[in-house]
């Protein structure tokens, strides 16, 4: 899923571009996962984590 940022971001150690794919991984092919989110709540680490 890619997103459209009302604004654009700051670049920095935290926050770079990466390359998109150019085509569909075959079975057995090494993929990398990227995301954001949070894996606490008030209460601590979020039980469902990891999945």
């Amino acid at each position: 899923m890619l997103l459209k940022l009302a604004h654009p971001v700051t670049l920095n150690k935290f926050v770079k571009p990466i390359a998109l794919p150019t085509a569909c991984p075959k079975a057995g092919d090494m993929c990398v996962v990227s995301g954001w989110g949070n894996i606490y709540t008030d209460s601590g680490v979020n039980a469902d984590w990891p999945p």
